[in-house]
């Protein structure tokens, strides 16, 4: 482990911290472009983003979501996602799609009308997208930008927007862990329990207290940076 790749993982530790996701989206790509194998890159980082996201909900327990009920379909899609990923023969044309989808959010979420429109159709057929991305999620480990594009576009406040990506993230990576263990994959996660006690005091000391300073408008501009960025990252990958 290189002092440059501990600091990566740092730093999308707090980027999740912020968002509710980014330690998967960033570290997968970012990591295999480094040349590690993709099932130790989750090894690695599945702990502290299931940590992260646990410690974000019980943050923000007594908020109310209806997103609760469309649980069950979320671990269904991702079930069948883990499932169909062994005939997943080429990811890197799938993040190119990504890639190319989240530059062009970033343009599109400017626009005032645009925004609110896409936010009605999200909202209509939630169903839908939650089970196709976990699905989605479950074969490309791919689903969490898209994730954080219906959140930020569905729920308004930053809060909300927030623990709904956190609360399905951690559906999604739960559900990896699981799985991965039951088919004797469980070695592969103890790469990331030294990362917990750091991830742990970032998310304490930086990502809660960034994530508390920083006002609803920036905190727009930063998800639309973050779907710029993102998009970036899997276009170069």
């Amino acid at each position: 482990m290189t002092i440059l790749v501990f600091a990566l993982v740092m730093i999308f530790v707090v980027i999740q911290s912020i968002f509710g996701a980014g330690l998967l989206i960033f570290g997968v790509p970012v990591l295999l472009l480094y040349g590690l194998d993709y099932l130790d890159i989750v090894g690695m980082l599945l702990p502290s983003s299931i940590a992260i996201s646990m410690l974000q909900l019980f943050k923000h327990r007594n908020i109310k979501s209806t997103e609760l009920k469309l649980l069950p379909l979320a671990i269904l899609g991702i079930t069948i996602g883990l499932s169909l990923s062994i005939f997943n023969g080429n990811s890197n044309v799938i993040s190119r799609i990504i890639g190319l989808s989240m530059l062009f959010a970033s343009l599109l979420r400017s626009n005032s009308a645009v925004k609110k429109y896409t936010a009605s159709v999200l909202m209509k057929h939630r169903s839908i997208f939650h089970f196709a991305n976990s699905i989605f999620h479950g074969f490309s480990n791919l689903g969490g930008i898209l994730l954080t594009f219906y959140s930020a576009s569905v729920y308004k406040d930053k809060i909300n927007s927030m623990c709904c990506t956190a609360l399905y993230y951690l559906v999604y990576a739960a559900s990896q862990t699981i799985i991965l263990i039951c088919i004797g994959k469980a070695v592969i996660f103890q790469s990331g329990l030294p990362f917990l006690p750091l991830t742990l005091a970032l998310y304490l000391v930086v990502g809660q207290k960034t994530f508390g300073f920083i006002s609803q408008h920036q905190f727009d501009n930063l998800a639309t940076a973050f779907f710029f960025f993102a998009g970036a990252v899997f276009l170069c990958s």
